[in-house]
């Protein structure tokens, strides 16, 4: 559900809402304040709406604005929801942005695969991973002479694309596949609810502060090591985080989130930092989730939802 827009007296909400009616589209108007909100539920309706709401604000005595109001039907139950909104497969054309990164996965783990064929019988670089790894390991930190140790090398060396690329690489089968499943699951519910742009930022910033995160705390932890770590779990907490906080403000946004999902995930993040799953990204998990958590909050406290 996406809001059009909104209206400052009651009969003008209800003349044009008679009006949306007669157009069969999809709507709910809600009164906040001294304001009259209009929203749409399906998303492909959005544009016509707004482009009616424009001319209606404009000249509402229009003569096709002037549309009798529908016969009264038996009130639908406030706790009946539309599944069929929820469950609709999106097209995709929709969820652009979540197939280029489930394709950018995908491929860089086969490069992975190569790499890993190829170091059995030549000298084992893994070039991949060297190319995307937040530090590679031929920037060794140091810390002799009391000097504090290098951080950030690579990147001070203008290969600034290592900020976000960790996001891109993963380790082993169930790794990529159970990161791919979470992506395919909160992706399209962020696109296709909140737009392309919306996912595309909350992506990037999530992936620079979940990635950082990680170095820092590894760096801190293994006294200066390099270590390599990805995977895109920092991100996907970051949308399960954005998805959560936005349900729980913002319910007439249209993003759902299961109370079971989030004991399950939360629980699972907890076990991870117990270490009985062997060695997570902990760091990349916990930032993420508090990225993603700050953007949906930072946007309804800016009225952008």
């Amino acid at each position: 559900m996406r809001l059009a827009g909104s209206l400052s007296r009651g009969d003008l909400a209800a003349q044009f809402g008679n009006y949306l009616h007669g157009q069969q589209i999809d709507h709910r108007i809600d009164a906040v304040g001294n304001e009259f909100e209009v929203w749409i539920r399906n998303d492909d309706q959005l544009p016509d709406a707004q482009r009616a709401l424009t001319e209606f604000q404009t000249a509402p005595a229009q003569a096709k604005f002037q549309v009798a109001p529908p016969a009264k039907q038996a009130p639908r139950p406030n706790n009946i929801i539309r599944m069929s909104d929820r469950w609709a497969r999106p097209p995709i054309r929709r969820v652009i942005v979540t197939w280029f990164l489930l394709g950018m996965c995908v491929l860089v783990f086969l490069l992975q695969q190569r790499d890993e064929q190829l170091n059995k019988s030549i000298e084992p670089i893994p070039a991949t991973e060297q190319r995307l790894v937040y530090q590679p390991r031929n920037f060794e930190v140091s810390d002799q002479a009391g000097q504090s140790p290098e951080l950030f090398a690579a990147i001070r060396q203008g290969e600034i694309w290592r900020v976000l690329t960790p996001c891109l690489l993963h380790f082993g089968m169930m790794h990529i596949i159970f990161n791919m499943m979470m992506l395919l699951s909160y992706g399209p519910l962020i696109e296709v609810r909140r737009g392309a742009i919306t996912l595309l930022c909350i992506t990037l910033l999530t992936a620079a502060i979940s990635n950082t995160a990680q170095y820092l705390f590894s760096t801190w932890w293994h006294n200066g090591q390099v270590v390599t770590f990805g995977g895109m779990s920092g991100v996907l907490c970051g949308w399960f985080g954005y998805c959560w906080i936005l349900s729980r403000l913002r319910p007439a946004a249209g993003i759902f989130v299961d109370p079971s999902q989030v004991v399950f995930i939360l629980l699972y993040l907890a076990i991870c930092m117990t270490g009985a799953i062997g060695p997570i990204a902990n760091a990349a998990h916990i930032a993420g989730l508090a990225c993603g958590m700050a953007y949906a909050w930072g946007e309804v406290k800016l009225g952008r939802v």
